[in-house]
């Protein structure tokens, strides 16, 4: 409405003189409000709805700039800062206005807003990393061997937890708790079921691994092993003081293995009977597989080896 008011009064009434302002803004508004009825106080409505609209534009700048330039998010920011951020603010717009008015503003806005682009697109690249990590977070399950825990063994599951293995410890386990059950199942198999079984060991650092394989002839073979990995420990972790028993910056676990190639699991928490029931029950899953469509697959990978 009051551009099509503007163009009437600038072509049948002021002669131009509104079209001449067209470069200043700032001040063409309140030469197009001289021409209406009650221009002082529309003059003033119109500089209280301005200076709304930039306080409003202004406040959610500096929330922004608030949450960018913040350490920890989930606290509010000081207000101190929040002042900062507006004066900052204030003080460049009133100095850009008084030096070149509204057109050096803008141009300086949109030189400044590149910078800012780059800016958000870190920040879009770190909110896909937090989405991962949100979605990591609530999609994480129990460890796969803690179902062998019970009410009567809460302690040791506990102490396990608590303390942080190395590789030692690890290579402890193998020799004590995975070995003497391999070589329990073997002599089972081979003795009394007539089945071609070896184990193979290593200790050689973080190379260690100790594993069972038994041998066909048509097919892939079934193994079943368990290796020493180390993994990276958060330094967060590392610094908590509430968090007394994590010192080192890495892990070193046991983890399981097979002769298909599918992920393992960690096995620290199993004892002697566990590893034994568990090599059971992927044997179990290896002759199920050879009897359905699992057999094609094991098949065909014992052809190429023998080739």
């Amino acid at each position: 409405i009051f551009g099509n008011t503007a163009i009437y009064i600038d072509e049948t009434v002021a002669n131009g003189a509104l079209g001449a302002l067209t470069d200043k803004p700032e001040q063409l508004l309140f030469a197009f409000l001289e021409y209406l009825p009650l221009s002082g106080l529309t003059s003033l409505l119109s500089i209280i709805v301005l200076a709304l609209f930039f306080i409003t534009s202004a406040d959610s700048g500096i929330y922004v700039l608030n949450n960018i330039a913040a350490y920890d998010k989930s606290t509010s920011s000081p207000k101190w800062q929040c002042l900062m951020w507006g004066s900052v603010m204030s003080f460049l717009a009133i100095s850009l206005l008084s030096i070149g008015g509204l057109n050096v503003l803008q141009s300086v806005t949109l030189i400044l807003a590149l910078p800012f682009a780059a800016l958000m697109v870190i920040m879009c690249y770190s909110l896909w990393q937090g989405l991962l990590t949100d979605t990591q977070y609530f999609n994480t399950k129990l460890s796969t061997t803690s179902i062998y825990w019970d009410s009567k063994n809460w302690k040791q599951g506990l102490a396990k937890i608590l303390n942080q293995t190395q590789s030692e410890d690890v290579i402890s386990f193998m020799k004590t708790t995975a070995l003497p059950a391999m070589y329990q199942l073997n002599k089972e198999l081979t003795e009394e079921y007539g089945l071609t079984a070896r184990i193979d060991k290593h200790f050689n650092g973080n190379d260690a691994s100790v594993e069972l394989t038994i041998e066909k002839e048509s097919m892939r073979n079934f193994t079943y092993g368990i290796k020493l990995v180390t993994q990276e420990v958060s330094d967060h972790l590392i610094e908590d003081p509430n968090i007394p028993h994590i010192t080192e910056s890495t892990n070193a676990i046991p983890m399981t293995y097979f002769s298909d190639g599918r992920a393992g699991y960690d096995a620290q928490y199993m004892t002697r009977e566990d590893i034994i029931t568990d090599i059971i029950r992927q044997y179990e899953r290896y002759l199920t597989l050879s009897d359905d469509v699992g057999y094609d697959i094991m098949a065909h990978d014992a052809e190429e080896a023998a080739e």
